[in-house]
């Protein structure tokens, strides 16, 4: 017998920022007490019940939502604008290129080990305290590092980067410990890191 893997639902979000950084805080809960599939709900929130989210809103939506286990759309990006559509097709492409493979690394080690496919940051450095206070970036395992933008109007943030090397999408190397002020990314680009096979624990 097929035994389903735990799985869980989060209760249905409104088309709001604020809904959108929530959701990193209950995925990474979630998970770490042993539901390692957590269905967020549709990009941008429930339309239905709470109006079409706004363009920024969605693409940014989009950009969480594509580094988890389950994407689930309820509206379609041609509803926006051509922008939005070629934001959105080069959304999923990345997440068959990149977010797929690391998230299937991710699950073998979950039904291994029990370890949540999307950790917090604190994962890798335990005795970080700066790990330990932030919930607003996360890991899908423990190579692949987002801090997606999460505030309205907003084009830039902090990251902070666990200890390590760090290379970033343009191929530029960090060094992790560290934190990296003023990040940009514009509306068709989410902040990612994937850290440097060789200094992997």
């Amino acid at each position: 017998m097929i035994r389903r893997p735990p799985r869980s639902t989060l209760f249905p979000y409104t088309t709001l920022f604020r809904s959108l950084r929530s959701i990193i805080p209950a995925v990474l809960s979630t998970g770490l007490v042993g539901y390692p599939f957590t269905l967020i709900g549709p990009v941008g929130g429930y339309a239905v019940s709470s109006g079409r989210p706004d363009r920024e809103l969605f693409v940014r939506w989009l950009q969480v939502a594509m580094f988890f286990p389950i994407l689930q759309m309820s509206v379609l990006p041609s509803d926006y604008d051509d922008e939005v559509t070629s934001i959105a097709v080069k959304c999923i492409q990345f997440r068959r290129t990149v977010v797929l493979p690391k998230l299937q690394d991710a699950t073998d080690e979950f039904v291994a080990s029990g370890a949540p496919i999307i950790r917090p940051l604190w994962w890798l450095a335990p005795n970080d305290t700066n790990a330990h206070d932030i919930d607003s970036e996360f890991l899908v395992g423990s190579d692949l590092l987002v801090a997606p933008i999460l505030e309205p109007h907003s084009d830039q943030r902090d990251i902070y980067l666990p200890p390590g090397l760090w290379t970033d999408r343009e191929g530029y190397v960090h060094k992790g410990g560290k934190w990296i002020y003023d990040h940009r990314s514009s509306l068709s680009k989410v902040a990612y890191f994937i850290r440097m096979p060789e200094l992997r624990q």
